[in-house]
């Protein structure tokens, strides 16, 4: 995509894991738009989108090949082999706003951020302001089969309110479903359906929301998200 500088700027107190997050849920909105399920950040995924990011960054290069050799895949196969896989970077975009635009704008990554063989993703970003564009954004995706992601309010990353809506993946053959806060106990099993409205446990701090779905064979699946509650 081209590289510019567009969009405003945003508080520079405003941690890069929140601006991180923040790209996810933007990338989610826009999958909402079109009636497609959100994506859902992952660790692994995080780290493998930063380590390049940085690369970039520190060694002031922009491409989706390293320095030594590997590809966007090679990076991603150590965490999931075999699985659907893609990647988007940009460079110079000051803010989360401005990358996301951007990239959507441009039929090729729009393509992979509306992919529906994606289930999950990471986002990076790293800062060099004696590079050529001073800071580096990448995007990589994923599609493990064997994964159904939880997924709160699009993957934000804080609510100001306990009343949040999951969206909750599961096989094809999915009949039911039951729901936890944190530590406590599930609560009954009920028809499994993907999205649903819910309650956090309505305290401030990190939140995490724990769903367990059977198949039509019985055979469980778990997955979980977690959100910071601000003080209200």
């Amino acid at each position: 995509m081209a590289v510019g500088n567009s969009g405003g700027q945003q508080p520079t107190t405003v941690p890069d894991a929140q601006w991180r997050q923040d790209v996810i849920e933007l990338t989610n909105r826009a999958r909402d738009k079109q009636n497609l399920p959100p994506l859902k950040g992952v660790d692994e995924l995080m780290e493998i989108a930063n380590q390049h990011a940085s690369d970039m960054a520190t060694k002031n290069y922009f491409s989706h090949a390293s320095q030594d050799g590997r590809t966007a895949y090679d990076r991603i196969k150590p965490f999931a082999a075999n699985a659907y896989t893609g990647e988007n970077i940009a460079a110079g975009q000051q803010t989360p706003t401005a990358v996301v635009a951007g990239w959507l704008k441009s039929p090729g990554h729009r393509a992979n951020i509306m992919s529906p063989n994606f289930r999950e993703i990471g986002v990076g970003l790293a800062r060099n302001e004696k590079s050529t564009y001073g800071r580096y954004w990448v995007q990589v995706f994923c599609g493990r089969e064997s994964d159904y992601p939880v997924v709160i309010n699009l993957d934000a990353y804080a609510t100001s309110t306990a009343d949040v809506q999951l969206y909750i993946g599961g096989p094809s053959d999915a009949e039911r479903m039951r729901i936890r806060n944190n530590t406590s106990d599930f609560g009954a099993w009920q028809p499994y359906r993907k999205t649903l409205n819910w309650r956090l446990a309505g305290t401030s701090g990190r939140q995490r929301v724990e769903v367990e779905v059977e198949d039509s064979d019985g055979l469980p699946t778990r997955s979980y998200d977690e959100i910071f509650l601000t003080d209200r």
